[in-house]
């Protein structure tokens, strides 16, 4: 879902390479986030990026059971480990998943500025039953 064509002039932003944080390369998934129910969970610390970043793409992935409930899931990027960090326009990303092991993982990305250095932390928030759920952040730089 991202396209690198390298850098050159334009009237829109370019990217040269993606960075991961909050990639687990031994179990092949994310680091593990658990969800609030009647509010937002805690936010947890993905990791910090190396690149300047100019565009955004969070991923939520399975559980470590590989079964899922049926609801929806919100999340929200942020600098800091305070809900004072939320970083403007980095909120309010949406996937949604059924009983019948069904997952959408809808977030598309979005363009916003993460400085090089950056912690990043991220929470979520289950419609149902709290079920911790996988993510990595991608960073195009």
């Amino acid at each position: 879902m991202i396209d690198l064509f390298g850098g050159g002039d334009g009237l829109h932003w370019v990217g040269t390479g993606v960075e991961s944080v909050g990639a687990a390369t031994a179990s092949s998934g994310g680091t593990s986030v658990t969800p609030g129910t009647t509010s937002d969970g805690t936010l947890t610390s993905m990791g910090t990026n190396t690149y300047d970043w100019g565009f955004v793409v969070p991923w939520a992935g399975c559980n470590s059971d590989a079964t899922l409930a049926a609801d929806m899931l919100s999340f929200d990027l942020a600098s800091g480990s305070a809900t004072t960090d939320l970083i403007p326009g980095l909120e309010d990303f949406f996937t949604t998943s059924n009983a019948s092991e069904f997952f959408t993982d809808s977030p598309l990305g979005r363009y916003c500025h993460i400085p090089a250095g950056t912690t990043l932390y991220l929470r979520s928030q289950f419609g149902g039953t709290a079920e911790a759920k996988d993510h990595i952040i991608y960073g195009v730089y």
